[in-house]
């Protein structure tokens, strides 16, 4: 295979009803613009016939990796960067949220200006999500003020030259946590896209899998302390709240938020949250 000028890298967790119609077209819309490409689907263990469908679509563009156990979407976008080849690499989630069709819009804007990373944000998306672009907001600008974030979504194109130094790959971590080390704002930029209601299925990320996630990145932006002061001091406005609408006692609601608030101190120092299993590729 020439090596292509575009890699895109699925994450796949459950969607195998959607695997078929996204990858016939994200090949016609490169195809229609001339472009070579690969299509790495990154399996994280899935629980259907993902895995099937997956082996069933491998060809000449399509590759596919198998995670022996579930960890996380983050590391299967890992896993799918480190085996990408092409010389701009796209992430796009496994359930048709986002377009295919608009991987030409970052690709357009990656290729006329000096940013090393595009990201595509959707207006609506929030809307869309029957959620409230308000407390988003808040919550986006509380990530940023702690980790020093950055706008960032799951859509985006980036120069793979940002993952090696020397032929060597670098990605150790989250790649938001990752990108924030070590590429200047002044490379970051952004780009309009359309999102869609999800078709099929619900979203994989249930609370208990949030909560892990959003402790992870506190590791890997090496914020150790910060974090903790900001859960603690929500935590306790959250149950002082609950303390007036439930008429909780006073010594129990100290006692209570003091406990939740040690919970997730000892859950985030002690715990070890990353998981690195080893994969099996499939040309």
């Amino acid at each position: 295979m020439v090596c292509p000028v575009i890699s895109v890298v699925i994450p796949v967790y459950n969607s195998s009803e959607t695997l078929l119609d996204l990858a016939t077209r994200i090949g016609h819309h490169l195809d229609n613009q001339e472009l070579d490409y690969e299509i790495v689907f990154v399996d994280d263990c899935s629980k259907d016939n993902s895995w099937a469908i997956i082996s069933s679509l491998k060809s000449q563009n399509i590759r596919g990796v198998r995670l022996t156990e579930n960890a996380g979407q983050w590391y299967a976008c890992l896993i799918g960067m480190k085996y990408a080849v092409g010389r701009y690499i796209v992430t796009i989630d496994d359930d048709l949220e986002y377009s295919p069709e608009d991987i030409c819009l970052l690709y357009a804007q990656i290729k006329k200006s000096q940013y090393k990373v595009i990201f595509g944000l959707a207006s609506d998306k929030y809307r869309k999500q029957g959620k409230s672009n308000f407390l988003a907001l808040i919550r986006n600008k509380l990530l940023n003020f702690i980790w020093n974030k950055g706008i960032t979504d799951s859509f985006k194109i980036f120069d793979r030259s940002i993952l090696y130094e020397n032929e060597v790959f670098k990605l150790d971590k989250h790649f938001e946590a990752y990108l924030s080390q070590q590429l200047d704002r002044k490379f970051w930029g952004y780009v309009a896209v359309s999102y869609n209601r999800r078709a099929v299925g619900e979203s994989n990320y249930k609370l208990t899998r949030k909560i892990k996630l959003l402790l992870l990145l506190d590791s890997h932006y090496n914020v150790p302390y910060r974090i903790n002061f900001v859960l603690c001091i929500f935590l306790l406005i959250a149950l002082a709240g609950g303390s007036l609408i439930f008429s909780i006692e006073p010594a129990a609601y100290i006692l209570l938020s003091g406990g939740i608030c040690f919970f997730f101190f000892i859950l985030k120092n002690v715990t070890s949250l990353v998981q690195e299993p080893s994969e099996e590729l499939t040309e």
